[in-house]
């Protein structure tokens, strides 16, 4: 069993026989991203072997040593947790609470029993059905006459009544979590206040098996049990959340009654053991939109075994219980106005709202900004270049880590800025190609953009454009009729309003029409866990989802945007000041 040395931390593993790169680091807790699906057809996920580039996914660990670039590790990416847009003084309904009743001591006169006491007191005060879990009644009758038949029980509102969990003491908890295609973030929440206590967030371990949804549906469907790993993989990263949290906080897991989970469509269904094969075939059907609430104990998560994991619903196939936490989040069927809530990703979700409607999409943007199909590009880790910037006629740059970290590649937020210097600078022309005699762009000693990148990032940024066109257009709207403009996700924490709308990826609308909103998918699921109040089926059954594929609206102004800026590039600021 040959020994392998992995730089830069200096460990030393013992490879298994026939065991590649990937595996080996693995062994050691260092987890690599595979855009291919370990497939080891893109050349995505290169160690460094005696200094030769070699794809750790299929080569043969033999001993010696590995270089492993922060590029290609799951764990070297910043993950975003900003709630910003979450406000626990406004959960004035908790969904799971404490509650006093005072029940009449037993007599021969009234034969009822200890729960049906219990349950009929519930019933009176709330107007519906109660219950009690069975878990909970061999401490029902002690808990009772402890303190003259005046009891606490901790009781969850559901949706047809209200179900007693426990008898215990103390503050409530509960766990909220986004699980995204990317990344995972867990929150602890104390239910009483609403307050988030602590978060957590961790690369999404699926990404060893392909880093888009597609390339993990394909993984599950051509390989032996690979739903069942996908579902491990997900479930282990949420136990793995929760135990830390609760650990931090001085508190037992068990002690937690519940949790809700905001996913896209896909995520939520690997969640469940789900096959999600049909979601990428015509016509895109999903095995369910909406998920009944489960047990921890059902999925093996640490938590109260009897308590409550509730998944946000979603809304179409590619519309997920994100965006429906989303638009819970950012209270989106109220606000005034007309408003579009962006989440970018490898896919586009956006929801247009206006006076009595919410229509949303979904359109694919590929993962060029999430560094993956840019020769030189990554996500966002230390020695990525994430802005440049003009100074005295010449193109600087700055980098995640700041100037001692040596760059290596470009993050999503960099290449927005970069398109948008080189458009100005007059580097590439409208159409992207390049006006110097070289067919790339040299940031930094061996970081470079090449005419392909440019035209890859071209049509992520024209899918984001044509969706919003599309969305407002169903409507009679043109992108000029939108009052506010709300950004969400970590590649929308990263970028500037202004160079986006320098290459087109946005209207040319004013900055102060743009809001960057946060992780509103953790901060709605966290809305859903402290206030009944936000329901998130009535959220989800009320956006009318528009299918893209069908007709050619889509096609016909992604084609428009197919250039930078946009085909009618007098609306855009800077051009057109340069041709007046």
């Amino acid at each position: 069993m040959p020994e392998l040395r992995l730089l830069p931390e200096d460990i030393c593993v013992d490879a298994a026989e026939g065991s590649t790169f990937s595996e080996a680091a693995a062994k050691a807790g260092i987890h690599l991203a595979h855009p291919c699906g370990g497939r080891g057809v893109c050349g995505r996920c290169s160690v460094f072997v005696n200094g030769r580039p070699v794809p750790a996914c299929k080569t043969p660990a033999s001993g010696g040593s590995v270089y492993i670039p922060d590029a290609v590790r799951l764990a070297s990416k910043a993950i975003l947790t900003d709630i910003k847009t979450y406000d626990p003084e406004r959960n004035r309904q908790p969904r799971v609470e404490r509650v006093t009743v005072t029940l009449n001591p037993p007599a021969l006169s009234d034969p009822a029993s200890d729960a049906e006491c219990l349950c009929a007191a519930l019933s009176e005060r709330y107007g519906v059905k109660a219950r009690i879990e069975a878990s909970c009644l061999p401490d029902l009758p002690g808990s009772l006459r402890e303190d003259n038949f005046r009891i606490s029980p901790v009781i969850i509102h559901e949706d047809d009544g209200v179900t007693v969990l426990s008898f215990a003491r103390g503050p409530l908890y509960g766990v909220a979590a986004d699980v995204g295609t990317t990344t995972v973030v867990t929150a602890l929440c104390d239910l009483g206040t609403g307050h988030v206590l602590d978060t957590f967030a961790q690369p999404n371990p699926q990404a060893e098996f392909g880093t888009d949804i597609i390339s993990r549906i394909v993984y599950a469907e051509e390989t032996p049990s690979g739903i069942k790993t996908l579902k491990e993989a997900i479930l282990n990263t949420l136990s793995d959340g929760i135990r830390i949290l609760s650990e931090r906080a001085g508190i037992k897991p068990e002690s937690i009654p519940v949790m809700t989970v905001a996913g896209n469509t896909v995520m939520s269904h690997f969640l469940l053991g789900i096959p999600a094969d049909y979601l990428r075939r015509e016509p895109y059907v999903p095995a369910a939109r909406k998920y009944p609430e489960m047990r921890p104990a059902e999925l093996g998560l640490p938590l109260m075994p009897w308590g409550r994991l509730k998944i946000l619903p979603s809304v179409a196939s590619y519309v997920g219980g994100d965006i429906a936490a989303g638009v819970i989040a950012l209270d989106l069927a109220d606000k005034d106005g007309v408003n579009i809530f962006v989440d970018v990703g490898t896919n586009g979700e956006m929801v247009l709202s206006g006076p009595g409607f919410m229509v949303a999409c979904s359109c694919s943007v590929g993962p060029a900004f999430e560094g993956s199909g840019i020769s030189c590009g990554s996500r966002a880790v230390r020695g990525a270049v994430d802005n440049v910037y003009c100074r005295d006629g010449r193109l600087f740059y700055g980098t995640i880590g700041g100037p001692e970290a040596k760059p290596g590649s470009v993050c999503g937020s960099g290449l927005v800025s970069l398109l948008s210097a080189l458009l100005r600078k007059g580097v590439i022309d409208r159409s992207g190609r390049f006006t110097t005699p070289e067919d790339y762009f040299t940031i930094a000693p061996r970081v470079t953009l090449a005419q392909t990148d440019v035209a890859n990032l071209i049509r992520a940024k024209a899918a984001i454009y044509a969706g919003m066109s599309v969305l407002v257009k169903q409507l009679d709207m043109t992108p000029f009729d939108i009052d506010r403009v709300y950004v969400a996700g970590s590649f929308g924490s990263g970028i500037d309003v202004g160079q986006a709308i320098d290459i087109g990826m946005f209207p040319p609308l004013p900055n102060d029409k743009f809001r960057y909103a946060g992780n509103t998918s953790l901060a709605g699921a966290l809305r859903v866990l402290c206030d009944r109040a936000a329901n998130a089926e009535e959220a989800a059954a009320s956006i009318t989802n528009i299918e893209l594929s069908v007709g050619n609206e889509f096609m016909e102004e992604f084609t428009k945007a197919c250039f930078l800026p946009h085909t009618e590039w007098n609306s855009f600021g800077f051009l057109a000041s340069k041709a007046s």
